[in-house]
């Protein structure tokens, strides 16, 4: 993975290993601050977080520090975990890391009756940390403005999903094409 040119904390996550610029990621939570940190104010050199996913770690770091991200890079399941590290590392909602998830789960939902019943709960899970009214605009999309059916819904659990989700979607299905 690329290393931020200025980087002067080494993160390792399974077999990722890239450098990150403390102060850029402080600046951006008093999480990663205390996370950076020892106990005497002493910058660590090296942090090892084995149950971050590296990809979804590495962008959110890649976008703190100011670099595009292409939507292309982006998956479902990624997003899903950048989401879930905004919630974490209690990332604000100005940042310009909230603002890339933001615009993918925009892109990701454009055309909601076109995504399965597991797309949905992944993208509920995205919405709820993005806010209410991204929560509040995905309901209404999916459940007003589209056709209900019944869909099974998945028997395994999505990454690190919770079983609410399935709950507000009682299975969902696209409409037959006529």
């Amino acid at each position: 993975m690329i290393s931020y040119q200025n980087g002067d904390v080494e993160v390792r996550i399974q077999h990722a290993r890239f450098l990150v610029s403390a102060s850029v990621m402080s600046q951006l939570s008093p999480e990663f601050h205390r996370l950076f940190t020892t106990r005497h104010g002493l910058l660590r050199e090296s942090i090892e977080l084995p149950d971050e996913d590296p990809v979804a770690f590495h962008l959110v770091c890649q976008s703190a520090h100011g670099s595009f991200i292409p939507q292309a890079h982006i998956s479902l399941e990624t997003l899903v975990n950048m989401a879930e590290a905004i919630r974490r590392y209690k990332i604000p909602a100005t940042s310009r890391v909230h603002n890339t998830v933001a615009f993918s789960f925009i892109v990701q939902t454009l055309q909601p009756e076109t995504l399965s019943t597991v797309k949905l709960v992944m993208l509920f899970r995205v919405a709820k940390v993005l806010g209410s009214a991204k929560y509040e605009q995905l309901i209404r999309d999916v459940f007003l403005l589209h056709p209900l059916q019944l869909e099974a819904l998945p028997t395994k659990q999505t990454a690190g999903g919770r079983n609410a989700e399935c709950v507000v979607l009682l299975g969902r299905k696209r409409a037959p094409q006529t």
